[in-house]
């Protein structure tokens, strides 16, 4: 029931749910191996078929300590801006398993907008490169152990990606090579972004 009306929505925003775990959802089949191995770790929504989310827009998640991952973002095809904020116990968006098992398009390919604010243990937005063909714009602050972001060098050549984060943060990151360094227009003037209320969508 939950998905049948869950699949309509268009917009996905939690907050301070201190004892959410995991934004996941996990077919029979992969429950039966989990089950097996003795790998499940809280609570899971088990379905028979993967849903798709496809008229979901926008997810912002606020405050939600224990949060591990938001592995529901990868059945959102058509998903324009994501927003996860001080989320202490964020430590993936999606993994490589999630993109292979579960999703049947390409993640993010729709992206428009991306907030990472204050995720001080997140370590990847998702292991596998993406093109990201229409993101435009990326603000990243206080997540010290994002050493990467996962676009791949076809994206090169779409328009640049507008970011603001630090400049020490972005002086570390670690690149898939030259040409996708080139796909950013980084600004570290941070207060120039909320200058313009036009980049502001909640």
């Amino acid at each position: 029931m939950f998905f049948e009306v869950a699949k309509n929505l268009e917009c996905l925003s939690i907050s301070d749910c201190e004892n959410l775990p995991s934004l996941s959802i996990t077919t029979e089949t992969e429950m039966q191996e989990a089950n097996a191995s003795g790998t499940i770790v809280g609570p899971v929504s088990v379905v028979k078929q993967i849903p798709s989310f496809e008229k979901l827009l926008v997810i912002d998640v606020l405050r939600c300590p224990n949060l591990k991952d938001l592995t529901v973002t990868s059945f959102a095809p058509n998903l324009e801006f994501m927003q996860i904020m001080f989320c202490d116990g964020l430590e993936k968006v999606i993994a490589t398993t999630d993109l292979v098992g579960n999703s049947r398009e390409t993640p993010f390919a729709k992206l428009r907008m991306l907030w990472l604010v204050n995720l001080p243990l997140l370590t990847s937005i998702c292991d596998e490169t993406l093109p990201f063909p229409v993101l435009n714009k990326v603000i990243v602050l206080s997540c010290p152990r994002l050493k990467s972001l996962p676009v791949n060098s076809s994206r090169a050549e779409g328009p640049k990606i507008k970011t603001w984060t630090e400049e020490n943060w972005w002086n570390g990151l670690q690149w898939e090579n030259e040409a996708t360094v080139n796909t950013f227009a980084t600004d570290f003037d941070i207060s120039s972004f909320f200058k313009d209320k036009s980049q502001i969508r909640l």
